[in-house]
């Protein structure tokens, strides 16, 4: 059975109702979060876009890079196939990426009715046949 964790970042709005900021899928991401949380940071979440933000910006570096690479005349037949073929991944990771975005906005939506029919419920794992989701909510204010 696979394993998965999905962080919900909720935050309260001026009637007090609880709202998602923020859904996190990647363990680095709530590993620092939970981090930040612990350590008293103001905005735990700015620095969590800021890093999406380098990384965003390392991966169209990359892409330029093998598009750039591709449009030299007299490329290796070798080298050239290598970079068609990472184009056709890319391509294929993005697909994965949307899918498992799309997952994680049911499964948050489900999880934010849970926590609030119960508040006290902040780490509980949702199990199918094949999938085991461990749910954690943190709130910021």
């Amino acid at each position: 059975m696979r394993t998965h964790t999905l962080a919900l970042v909720l935050g309260f709005s001026s009637d007090k109702s609880v709202q998602s900021l923020e859904i996190l899928q990647d363990a680095t991401e709530i590993d620092f979060l939970e981090s930040a949380l612990r350590s008293g940071e103001k905005d735990p979440l700015h620095c969590i876009y800021q890093q999406r933000k380098i990384q965003l910006q390392q991966e169209i570096d990359f892409e330029d890079y093998v598009e750039g690479l591709l449009t030299q005349p007299f490329l290796d037949p070798v080298i050239q196939e290598h970079g068609v073929q990472w184009f056709r991944s890319k391509i294929q990771i993005e697909k994965y990426k949307k899918s498992e975005q799309q997952a994680a906005q049911v499964i948050a939506e489900y999880a934010l009715k849970i926590y609030e029919k119960d508040p006290t419920r902040t780490d509980f794992t949702l199990v199918s046949t094949q999938t085991e989701v461990r749910i954690r909510i943190f709130t910021i204010s």
